[in-house]
């Protein structure tokens, strides 16, 4: 997980002359009594991993688009076969199904895998009785689990692939894991090189061009840049959208619409440069926790039993050193979940340049808004239970 944080210095706000506090009272939304559409046709969100009410904050944004829209595509940060079975969960509702896509989803963001969580996904599931929310997974392979199970779905029964992977799902001791050269790894292997060789013969053609090229991702000896990852699943899946409006939720790291560090560009930086969509066809929001904790790490006793957590509080990606005038965001909060648009020319994250430090280099005259477009002051959060706790 990038530890991603941006640091801009306080006197450069305190020299200018320009009162916030104006623009901050006309453009700001009480997420628990408003909604708040944004017109561009891809909308993220992003937040430090780990707290309760980030999840509130998601699905007021989501609310807030399906309002105008019948249809949302859906991106959150898992892979494509747990894309499939989240659209599955929403389709049948299986509680079962989406308690274990969750503890899965501890592969890919480990804070997240939570009672919110859980809890977002079944509000989403009420929503899409009446709208069409369809799920997409972008992220690098993690854990080969879901992907067995959709094979299973896609294969023909008399092939020998069918027989080798319905063995290892049946199994309870298999292991999943990508990085250990395991039984089911080396059978993947041979799956995949018999696809290359025989793809015509393969029921299911595209999409399970689509998983073993993912799959196959995971042999490499030095793994390819999760970002780059998204990047291209994203071009590959990106007919499949239509003209549907987009939601992406996903970590820090990988939302900024400015690169934060030269040689390694975001997933929505390398979208705009490489010009799959424009600059303005995205609008990218920043959530920022105050007076809140964040989940650690869950506790087993020695029976691998479920115990308790642990947790840490702080202001995360807020406070006096994180953009400009972040004070007057906290003075001009309506709620406890806020949104303030920052993308008009008077806004504060406009108005103020300097040095930004991404966590890993400086960069020069660079703005808050050049990473963000929004931002939700959530305030107050309790950190995430995590899943096991109902499990």
């Amino acid at each position: 997980i990038i530890a991603f944080a941006l640091v801009l210095f306080v006197n450069q706000l305190m020299s200018q002359e320009i009162n916030f506090d104006d623009y901050l009272t006309n453009n700001r939304t009480d997420l628990r009594q408003n909604n708040v559409y944004l017109n561009q046709k891809i909308i993220g969100f992003t937040v430090m991993h780990g707290s309760s009410k980030a999840e509130d904050a998601e699905l007021a944004l989501i609310k807030s688009q399906l309002e105008k829209v019948d249809t949302l595509i859906y991106i959150p940060e898992i892979d494509a076969a747990m894309g499939y079975y989240f659209n599955l969960y929403l389709r049948n509702g299986d509680e079962n199904l989406l308690k274990d896509l969750i503890l899965t989803y501890q592969k890919y963001v480990p804070q997240e895998a939570s009672v919110a969580m859980y809890n977002k996904w079944k509000e989403l599931r009420e929503l899409s009785k009446d709208k069409h929310i369809v799920v997409y997974g972008l992220d690098r392979v993690a854990t080969y689990k879901y992907f067995v199970k959709q094979l299973l779905e896609l294969i023909n029964k008399d092939e020998t692939a069918y027989s080798q992977l319905s063995g290892f799902w049946n199994n309870r001791q298999t292991d999943y894991s990508i990085n250990n050269e395991t039984p089911l790894k080396q059978c993947l292997r041979e799956i995949v090189l018999e696809y290359q060789n025989q793809s015509k013969t393969f029921d299911n053609y595209p999409t399970l061009s689509y998983l073993f090229e993912n799959i196959e991702d995971t042999f490499k000896e030095k793994k390819t840049v999760r970002d780059s990852v998204m990047y291209r699943n994203y071009t590959n899946m990106k007919r499949s959208f239509g003209t549907s409006k987009q939601f992406i939720r996903m970590g820090l790291g990988h939302m900024t619409k400015l690169r934060f560090m030269k040689q390694r560009p975001s997933f929505i930086a390398r979208l705009i440069e490489q010009k799959a969509c424009k600059p303005t066809d995205i609008y990218s929001t920043i959530g920022l926790l105050h007076n809140s904790k964040v989940l650690l790490t869950p506790m087993f006793n020695e029976e691998g039993k479920y115990e308790s957590f642990s947790q840490t509080g702080e202001d995360f990606y807020t406070g006096e050193g994180f953009l400009p005038g972040v004070k007057l965001l906290e003075n001009n909060k309506l709620s406890d979940i806020t949104f303030f648009d920052l993308s008009k020319e008077k806004s504060p994250s406009k108005q103020v340049r300097g040095t930004v430090y991404s966590g890993f280099e400086l960069l020069p005259n660079t703005s808050w808004a050049d990473y963000f477009d929004g931002a939700i002051l959530i305030d107050s959060s309790e950190a995430n239970v995590p899943i096991e706790s109902i499990y």
